[in-house]
């Protein structure tokens, strides 16, 4: 077995320390950096307040929303990078159809988007590995016809080792992570192909570059959707259709607080946190160019080339040395 002595260690820790200090800084306000074709002339909303319908509230709904404003559909939206994208299109004069489990508060985070922006929300509260929440969420979009984005945010992390594992949780994971973001795509395509425009953002993740010995499913399933991204880029750019594949790293977002990754990683000077706003401010820059692999924060690029140039078995040992995160049976967070 290959030993790998003690200062190459240090300094690896040492270097990727000092590069993430450098990395992206600021505060957590929303940014205007959105391409010119994301930007809406009509600013006008007339809503009207029709209550909660069945697993579907539809919240200040009318005619408007299929007549007038385009439309972006945002999965796993209640906190987090999903959250910050439905604020986001939402400032641009985009209606929004999100989804999530927790009814309380993806509820509250409608509220305030139409208070805030005048837009019209449905909330449709989805697991998206159960068949009869897909097919609400489906039903929901097929009543749409201005369809210009779709954000696959969706996700959750097992906090248990494959062989300690629950088959059930691995193909739950598959559902939400792989099945879902394919189904939700498959329904929109149509309607962006006709009318030559559209975008999709597959939420992924740095992971699906840095596989670990705790995360076997989670790195592959995110990997998977890495590489169908890029494929759907270079087949829908024909029909005018940008296909984004955003792969943040370590984000402030209930995800990681719930699994104590800050706890673990952010003493050993490893780690630099970004926040949600400033993933999607990356995320929203870069469809200008067309960029179809973003990963934002300098410090996750440096890695990123890091981990290219590094002997597999030395990423192997570094990886098992460092990645010190705890693995916790039965804990998962949907994002």
């Amino acid at each position: 077995m290959t030993t790998i002595p003690f200062d190459l260690n240090f300094t690896a820790r040492k270097l990727l320390h000092l590069i993430s200090r450098k990395d992206v800084t600021g505060d957590d306000k929303r940014k205007n950096t959105v391409p010119d074709f994301l930007k809406q002339k009509d600013k006008k909303s007339d809503s009207i307040n029709n209550g909660p319908k069945s697993k579907t509230l539809s919240l200040y709904e009318n005619k408007s929303f299929v007549e007038q404003k385009p439309v972006a559909i945002i999965t796993g939206a209640t906190s987090g990078i999903g959250k910050e994208f439905a604020y986001r299109f939402a400032s641009l004069g985009f209606n929004l159809i999100i989804t999530g489990r927790r009814k309380n508060i993806i509820s509250q985070t409608a509220s305030e988007i139409i208070k805030n922006y005048k837009v019209n929300v449905k909330v449709v509260i989805a697991d998206l590995s159960v068949k009869k929440d897909m097919d609400n969420l489906l039903k929901t979009i097929e009543a749409q016809k201005n369809i210009e984005v779709l954000v696959n945010n969706a996700g959750f992390g097992l906090y248990e080792t494959f062989e300690t594992h629950k088959i059930k949780n691995q193909l739950t994971m598959l559902k939400v992570h792989v099945a879902a973001p394919v189904i939700l795509i498959d329904k929109v395509i149509p309607q962006m192909v006709i009318n030559k425009k559209g975008i999709i953002i597959n939420v992924t993740s740095l992971a699906a570059y840095t596989p670990t010995a705790h995360n076997a499913m989670y790195t592959s399933t995110k990997s998977f959707l890495t590489s169908y991204s890029e494929s759907l880029a270079m087949q829908l750019q024909k029909y005018g259709i940008h296909v984004q594949c955003l792969c943040p790293g370590f984000t402030i977002t209930d995800f990681h607080k719930k699994a104590d990754y800050q706890k673990n990683l952010l003493p050993a000077g490893i780690v630099n946190w970004m926040s949600p706003s400033q993933v999607v401010d990356y995320s929203l820059e870069h469809l200008k160019n067309g960029k179809v692999i973003c990963i934002p924060g300098a410090a996750n690029r440096f890695l990123m080339h890091l981990i290219s140039i590094v002997p597999r078995k030395m990423y192997y040992y570094l990886t098992n040395h460092y990645y010190r995160i705890g693995i916790h049976d039965k804990s998962k967070q949907y994002a």
